[in-house]
């Protein structure tokens, strides 16, 4: 039996969104934490916190930082053309110790990132930070937290949530050639309660040198830092063989309208 071509694609993007959702570590299922996408940076749905801070440290290699006043923006273009998008970790529950995050964004793609011990789902209560959308955030089981990308991006935002003690993060950028960019010596300040002017958060924005794209960002905190981040955003890149299929078929319709 032929199955048509909308059919296949639709039931191919299917089947990898359904083994993205579910990874094996060690002959264990483990499930992925599965969300969707908003365009907006910094919504402030619950609490009244926000971002406070840029990111100031030592740079080393071919890192190119981006503000948030620059980066919202184009997340927020990329969420509409469906390439790119922001994600608030706004869950109900609280998650332990997930292997991925799978997040689905408009025009059918999905993000899936990989790479750290367990990605956690934790609330303001347990460790104190106060997230800067929802009631949750995202947080480790060590103190470096690895995202590795599944789809080729041209930028990347997180936020480093205050917490009880000043952590200091350095963050490594890695690029599609494998070579790094790196950010040192971050210092994020410590939480003294609740609310935008007393939770000192800070946002760490970053985006690729011209012919490279990011595949891979880690935060780590050192001896005895771990922390938590919210609003975790991108912009992806569409890979050269989509853009070729959209070329030949751009090419195809205006043959057709010519004869």
């Amino acid at each position: 039996m032929k199955m048509s071509h909308g059919l296949r694609s639709g039931a191919v993007r299917w089947c990898a969104a359904a083994l993205a959702g579910v990874l094996v570590s060690g002959g264990e299922a483990r499930a992925a934490i599965t969300t969707t996408v908003s365009g907006v940076y910094d919504e402030q749905a619950v609490n009244l916190n926000a971002v406070d801070a840029a990111a100031s440290g030592t740079a080393g290699g071919n890192l190119v930082q981006v503000a948030l006043a620059t980066h919202a923006p184009r997340v927020a273009a990329a969420f509409a053309a469906g390439t790119g998008g922001v994600i608030h970790f706004e869950d109900t529950a609280v998650v332990a110790d997930d292997s991925s995050i799978v997040a689905s964004f408009p025009g059918g793609g999905v993000l899936t990132i990989t790479g750290s011990t367990g990605y956690k789902i934790d609330r303001t209560t347990n460790i104190g930070s106060t997230p800067i959308s929802g009631d949750t955030y995202l947080r480790n089981s060590s103190t470096t937290q690895i995202y590795n990308f599944s789809l080729p991006l041209s930028d990347v935002g997180v936020t480093v949530l205050a917490r009880n003690a000043t952590r200091t993060i350095t963050a490594t950028v890695t690029y599609d050639d494998n070579s790094t960019a790196t950010l040192s010596g971050v210092s994020v300040a410590t939480n003294t309660g609740s609310g935008a002017t007393s939770s000192p958060d800070t946002f760490f924005g970053f985006e690729a040198p011209v012919g490279r794209t990011i595949k891979s960002l880690s935060l780590a905190g050192g001896t005895n830092g771990f922390f938590a981040v919210d609003d975790l955003s991108f912009v992806s890149v569409p890979e050269p063989g989509s853009v070729a299929v959209v070329g030949l078929a751009a090419g195809a319709l205006l043959g057709r309208r010519r004869r």
